[in-house]
């Protein structure tokens, strides 16, 4: 198969060059710009340039060559936030841009069959209104109009209440520490009510239905990029799978809505109930040869989004005994719908995929839990850190208190591993800090109790200057029970399998203004 000329020397080159400015910016002297434009009005503008690049650090069997050491990530970043606030009112814009330079590693999926042989570079370049919004505040009232991120919940890896928006995993998998940059902004009009005779407030907020169906629901590599789920990196799903924004179940068109109560409790305890119409987070399949709702268009099937509605609880509390801090959420989501495989797992067939006439959709209600502590620790003497440091830990479970054996409901659509009554996972995060706060060591560890498997992250972080920052990190992954090759008949595929074959070796550079 011929291929056309790649544009990548020309993007390898915005790379290098936004690379180089971002170093050249680093020792410079620039400030976030302000203006008082009088009146009791000011306009602010900030930003970031970013500069990624990752390298692979295994052996991988999606394509012909010794894929170890070789860039997986050349990504150049640039965000503008602007803002104009007043007496009683805000304006805020947001933008981002992106440009990747299409590696060789790139190249090499694309001639394996990722995103049907076309240019990867198409589903990773992007310039995007990251959000746009108007605010005014009269009294103890707060209203917000326009592309927002409303954000509930207590949890850092996996969410629970955290449910309003979808989150974009495509392209770095869940491992940016900042949830802002990977969480999708959807179209909604808020309202803030403080009410401080109960030491709280009330957040109300509707989605009118205006937005694209990109920014529905979480969004996973299905084309057979870099993240895609192992062994299927090279394979385009897109080709067999359709996405429709439009089954019954979850129309992008309808409108979503929640509430939510925060407040004070006993002087010390935050806390919040929430009810929430939303989304499915994960896509489920409708298959073609058992079609749930409507018939698909996709070959095998169209992947969709239902519409689900959940009710969760929130608090946190600072605990002397322990000189920790305790949270805790917990999300109850009624008949959440799963694909089920009534071949017991008999047959073979791809990721994401269906065999015909055996996977369909049932309910089961779901109930998501997250405990977390968090402690300074002293870690002076012991370390030598210039202040103390800072450990978590949060243990999340997602339990399906009706779950029967003859529900033969999937873990993950297309793979053929089962839901289990309890999935239970264990993070940690530890942070510590030298030199007077400018280099800043930590690492985060997870263990997939229920399915297997574990992932470390240990970084660094280099503050230079008041703007510019350099992280080194090392994504690593010890898979438990996943396919190595399309021919596996796997059972034990759990979330962290996912990732088999894909530890990565990640420097970020970015200037901040």
């Amino acid at each position: 198969m011929t291929h056309p000329p790649r544009p990548a020397p020309r993007t390898l080159g915005l790379c290098l060059v936004t690379g180089a400015l971002v170093a050249a910016l680093g020792g410079g002297t620039a400030h976030a710009e302000s203006w008082d434009l009088g009146d009791g009005n000011r306009l602010a503008l900030n930003g970031y340039l970013r500069q990624w690049m990752s390298f692979n650090l295994n052996e991988m069997p999606d394509t012909p060559h010794d894929e170890q050491g070789r860039a997986s990530m050349m990504r150049s970043q640039a965000r503008l936030d602007g803002s104009l606030t007043g007496n009683g009112y805000r304006l805020f814009a947001s933008g981002r841009a992106v440009r990747e330079a299409e590696t060789g590693w790139l190249r090499d999926l694309e001639r394996t069959g990722a995103a049907g042989g076309s240019d990867l570079m198409d589903k990773y370049n992007d310039v995007d209104l990251r959000e746009a919004w108007a605010e005014a505040t009269l009294d103890r009232v707060t209203l917000r109009l326009g592309k927002q991120q409303v954000a509930w919940g207590e949890s850092d890896f996996f969410v629970a209440n955290d449910m309003v928006h979808g989150y974009d995993y495509s392209w770095r998998a869940m491992l940016e520490t900042e949830n802002e940059e990977l969480r999708k902004p959807l179209i909604i009009g808020s309202a803030m009510v403080q009410v401080p005779e109960a030491d709280g407030s009330l957040q109300a907020f509707i989605r009118p239905g205006l937005d694209d169906d990109r920014d529905i629901g979480n969004t996973y590599d299905t084309w057979g990029g870099r993240w895609s789920p192992q062994p299927y990196r090279g394979f385009n799903r897109d080709a067999l799978v359709s996405y429709d924004g439009h089954h019954p179940d979850g129309d992008e068109d309808d409108p979503t809505f929640g509430l939510r109560w925060r407040g004070i409790a006993f002087d010390d305890v935050n806390y919040s109930f929430m009810a929430l119409r939303t989304f499915r987070p994960d896509p489920l399949v409708n298959p073609a040869a058992n079609p749930y709702g409507k018939a698909p268009t996709g070959f095998l099937g169209d992947d969709f989004h239902p519409i689900v509605n959940a009710f969760g609880v929130t608090a946190s509390s600072y605990v002397p005994p322990m000189d920790a801090v305790l949270s805790a959420e917990v999300a109850y989501i009624p008949d959440m719908p799963y694909n089920y495989d009534d071949l017991g797992g008999a047959g073979l067939y791809p990721a994401g995929l269906v065999p015909p006439g055996s996977v369909g959709i049932r309910k089961t209600d779901l109930v998501r839990l997250m405990v977390r502590s968090d402690f300074t620790v002293n870690t002076r003497q012991t370390l030598g850190t210039d202040s103390d440091s800072f450990l978590s830990f949060q243990l999340f479970d997602s339990w399906h208190p009706g779950l029967k054996d003859s529900d033969n409901l999937l873990y993950w659509p297309g793979f053929q591993t089962e839901l289990e009554d309890h999935a239970l996972t264990l993070t940690g995060v530890f942070q510590a800090s030298y030199a007077n706060d400018t280099v800043r060591p930590g690492l985060a560890a997870g263990y997939d109790i229920t399915y297997g498997g574990m992932f470390l992250i240990p970084s660094v972080e280099f503050l230079i200057g008041d703007h510019f920052r350099l992280k080194a990190e090392a994504d690593l992954f010890f898979a438990d029970g996943a396919q190595q090759t399309v021919a596996d008949n796997s059972r034990d595929v759990g979330f962290i399998s996912f990732f088999d074959n894909n530890s990565q070796f990640v420097l970020r550079g970015t200037y901040q203004f």
